[in-house]
């Protein structure tokens, strides 16, 4: 008998059944292929997801970089720079002018005087004598005139005044060191008083000035 195609055996034959176990075996295994790829999926993504590194946000960014001192960012102009820091011109002294140590010649408290080794030092006045006549040249005498003064300050701190005055011992001209003496009283500042520590009421410094 000749071999019938499957299409026109009847579903009993024994052909036809090994057909459709054949059809639904391989539809099975394409499910199950499926189904453990959509498994592995399934898995893969999260873990994925979970284990990628992570880009930081800008703000994130931003908050975790050191911030930078103005000082490094900007280059500092004059401007920044501190006052002591800037050169200061320095003050104008007088040229050749030879100064002694302050001497305190007395002092006195009414009419109680007090010999000069007793006396407590002015060393707020001598300083502030000395630098007058160190910073300011326009005292000295004319070009010409060569000499010394010996430069007295009277100090009374009950009436707060100061008077400069020329010693004996001086030996520049009368005319020219008087115009010296002058000078240096319109120059000389007032002092703090109120910040001058003294024993006593009264006192005479002392401070030789030559000229050359």
């Amino acid at each position: 008998m000749a071999d019938l195609p499957p299409s026109s055996l009847p579903p009993s034959h024994p052909t036809y059944r090994h057909l459709g176990t054949a059809v639904v075996d391989r539809s099975v295994r394409i499910q199950m292929l499926v189904a453990l790829v959509a498994g592995l999926v399934m898995v893969a993504v999260p873990l994925y997801l979970w284990r990628r590194p992570r880009s930081e946000a800008p703000a994130e960014r931003d908050a975790r970089k050191p911030v930078a001192s103005a000082s490094a960012s900007a280059p500092l102009t004059a401007l920044d720079l501190p006052a002591a820091s800037a050169a200061a011109p320095s003050p104008a002294k007088t040229p050749g002018l030879l100064l002694s140590e302050p001497k305190t010649l007395r002092c006195s408290s009414g009419k109680s005087k007090v010999p000069p080794e007793q006396c407590d030092r002015q060393t707020p006045l001598e300083e502030l004598l000395l630098k007058t006549l160190q910073e300011t040249p326009a005292c000295a005498p004319e070009k010409g005139a060569s000499g010394s003064i010996n430069f007295v300050l009277d100090v009374d701190h009950k009436t707060k005044k100061l008077k400069v005055w020329a010693g004996k011992s001086s030996t520049l001209k009368k005319a020219p060191r008087k115009k010296v003496l002058a000078c240096v009283t319109r120059a000389l500042p007032t002092p703090e008083w109120a910040q001058l520590i003294h024993q006593h009421q009264k006192y005479q410094i002392s401070v030789l000035a030559t000229y050359p």
